[in-house]
């Protein structure tokens, strides 16, 4: 989490999991039927007067605009180590807006998404174990806030797509499929990039502006390239999420966070012989100014009584990095979704 002071300073550059292959779909890949309600959404067992109130969901559908209202409530305790003993509740009500401009507007290839939170209470990892990777992948300080919004528009019979906008680069790059369905902030945006860079980076719960290319040459390969604005909060001494506390300070003039990842499928047809899997590989450059977390400007190291205590200032900070998600079992019937697999990330 942004901004976060740990009782450790340990970074984990290998993570290993395994867990059933069907995950959530992300959210511009999600079915919508005519109705509006997404497949998997609760809203499917509801009756119709509860789940399209007076028709105005299916309505809104047909016109290319859908809505979902999501809510994760949870209650966790520290029963051992950390800063004290004890037990936080924390909860965050979503509202996703998404309007296909071709139905609404005639605009071939064009799209609007807006996404906001509600969050409250508070977090276990904060308020009693104070470490570097967030216990639950919600947690954030309490408040409302706009997280991405964005218009894309397609070209190329959708090869080619552009995004612009205040964008989390969390929603795209370094994610692991399988790794979604953990709820530990370990599985999202990597402690990595979240203490190193400004702010953590425009990540859960900081979006910041910036601009998103992908390119899809064939249907089993992906080339992305994001160019982010630095520092989604701003400097200064408090808690980046106390900075921009709505989600509105849209940033522009920081020095920039470049990310590009290509992604290849394979084995993804039903009647594949191989299971299916996915590879990622990707790097990340920064191109601000970053002290030194050792030396200080007298060549002492900072911890010395006789240090200037004035840190050395390096210029750019980088990374590269691999993802892997891996079906190893296929339930009977070759679904390629539904199984058992393990991913990593390096």
């Amino acid at each position: 989490m942004a901004g976060r002071k740990g009782s450790g300073a340990l970074t984990a550059l290998l993570m290993l999991g395994c867990g059933a292959a069907s995950t959530a779909a992300v959210a511009d890949e999600e079915k919508k039927p005519a109705n509006g309600v997404p497949e998997g959404s609760i809203a499917s067992s509801l009756p119709a007067s509860l789940a399209d109130p007076g028709g105005m969901r299916s309505a809104l559908a047909a016109k290319g605009i859908t809505y979902q209202l999501n809510y994760i409530g949870e209650a966790l305790s520290n029963v051992s180590g950390g800063m004290r003993r004890g037990t936080a509740a924390d909860g965050r009500l979503e509202l996703v807006i998404d309007a296909d401009l071709e139905k609404l507007a005639a605009w071939k290839g064009a799209a609007v998404h807006v996404n906001a939170y509600q969050i409250h209470g508070v977090g276990l990892s904060r308020e009693y174990v104070g470490n570097l990777m967030p216990v639950s992948n919600i947690e954030a300080l309490a408040t409302t806030r706009l997280y991405e919004a964005w218009f894309e528009q397609k070209l190329f019979d959708d090869k080619l797509a552009i995004r612009a906008g205040q964008l989390g680069a969390d929603t795209e790059f370094i994610t692991s499929n399988y790794a979604g369905l953990f709820i530990n902030g370990t599985y999202g945006w990597p402690t990595i990039t979240a203490v190193n860079l400004p702010s953590g980076g425009p990540a859960y719960p900081l979006a910041t502006p910036g601009i998103r290319i992908k390119i899809d040459p064939t249907p089993q390969s992906s080339f992305l390239l994001g160019v982010f604005n630095g520092d989604p909060a701003g400097p200064g001494l408090n808690d980046p999420q106390e900075r921009n506390r709505y989600g509105l300070n849209f940033r522009v003039q920081d020095p920039p966070l470049v990310i590009g990842e290509a992604q290849f499928k394979y084995n993804q047809d039903k009647d594949a012989r191989g299971l299916p899997g996915t590879l990622k590989l990707g790097a990340w450059a920064h191109t601000g100014r970053f002290d030194d977390l050792r030396y200080g400007t007298d060549g002492l190291p900072l911890a010395s009584p006789l240090s200037n205590m004035m840190p050395v200032r390096h210029r750019g900070d980088y990374g590269v990095y691999g993802v892997i998600d891996q079906q190893i079992y296929r339930l009977p019937g070759g679904d390629a979704t539904k199984g058992v697999g393990v991913f990593a990330r390096v």
